[in-house]
């Protein structure tokens, strides 16, 4: 290898070196400083940066063109800065999922945690005190708090399994009846508000705990923030299809494209102060994918919102 070529390979290896070292791992600010440090290293007038991985130098006037050395050295630099570039934007939304989870854990957490507290510390020091409806009002909401504490555990379990990438066991299963089961333990009273249009003899070969997480991720969501009856329904063509559908205000169309993300709470949601960490549907749709299929959205008219978990008619 000549000289002249080791040189500019040690320049562009110092100018990542240095770009590493001093970035804060944001992919926008370390690009930016890869061109500065590479006009500097390399004395051009200035360096571009063209997508997808394309360090350009520009000429000062009156100066010759780089070289195709100098072109080459830039090549390989290009990529391993996108490289880099690309491995900041993942730290970067593992940072913002990691701070978005404790921010919203926590607050999910803090309230029905005061309010249990509360509860128990009036009925410890008042029970003998209070009439017995003012003792049947304070265990209903006990029992109602306490089920916001049992949903988010099981969402965390979700995350937990979804993220480890534990794959569970499939068995042919009688759908009616699995949903049979599920329904009183996940909608309690308001299970009369949901619908099973399921054939007794409809079949699937699944994972069960998988299919069940969806289904009931996909019936809580339509309880939650639609309005009955949610009407839930299974047909097998070309593929299987679980539909999970309500008479609410349906989605708004400007938060379709992050309604299957992690966190994400559409406006609506949060003015409203309804509860919930923004978990359900991005769990329902992780355990899609892990069960081979895929979760997908369609507006109902006139108002409503139906969920499609559609998967091989193989596995039906």
């Amino acid at each position: 290898m000549a000289p002249a070529d080791t040189a500019r390979e040690e320049r562009a290896l110092h100018v990542l070196a240095r770009v590493v070292a001093d970035s804060p791992f944001r992919a926008g600010e370390l690009i930016d400083r890869v061109c500065v440090r590479t006009r500097e290293a390399f004395g051009f007038k200035d360096v571009e940066w063209h997508e997808p991985h394309a360090l350009v130098p520009v000429a000062g006037e009156g100066e010759p063109p780089p070289d195709a050395a100098d072109l080459s050295v830039l090549t390989a630099l290009g990529e391993a800065a996108a490289a880099v570039a690309d491995r900041a934007r993942d730290v970067d939304h593992a940072d913002r999922l990691k701070d978005d989870f404790v921010s919203i854990a926590s607050h999910e957490l803090r309230t029905p945690i005061s309010v249990v507290h509360g509860i128990a510390a009036t009925l410890h020091s008042r029970i003998d005190d209070l009439r017995g409806d003012q003792v049947h009002g304070l265990l209903g909401t006990l029992v109602e708090q306490t089920d916001r504490l049992r949903d988010l555990a099981d969402q965390l379990l979700d995350l937990s399994r979804i993220d480890s990438g534990a794959d569970g066991l499939a068995e042919r299963f009688y759908l009616r009846e699995r949903l049979d089961e599920l329904l009183p333990r996940i909608a309690g009273d308001r299970a009369a508000d949901v619908l099973l249009l399921v054939d007794e003899d409809a079949q699937l070969v699944a994972d069960p705990i998988a299919f069940e997480r969806v289904a009931a991720n996909l019936i809580l969501n339509a309880l939650r923030y639609g309005e009955a009856p949610v009407e839930v329904r299974c047909q097998v063509d070309e593929r299987f299809r679980l539909e999970v559908e309500d008479r609410g205000p349906g989605v708004a169309s400007e938060f379709v494209p992050r309604l299957f993300e992690r966190f994400s709470r559409s406006d609506d949601t949060r003015r409203s102060g309804a509860p919930g960490a923004g978990l359900g549907l991005a769990i329902a749709a992780a355990y899609a994918d892990a069960l081979g299929g895929r979760l997908d959205y369609e507006p109902v008219e006139p108002t409503g919102a139906r969920f499609i978990l559609s998967l091989p008619a193989a596995r039906s």
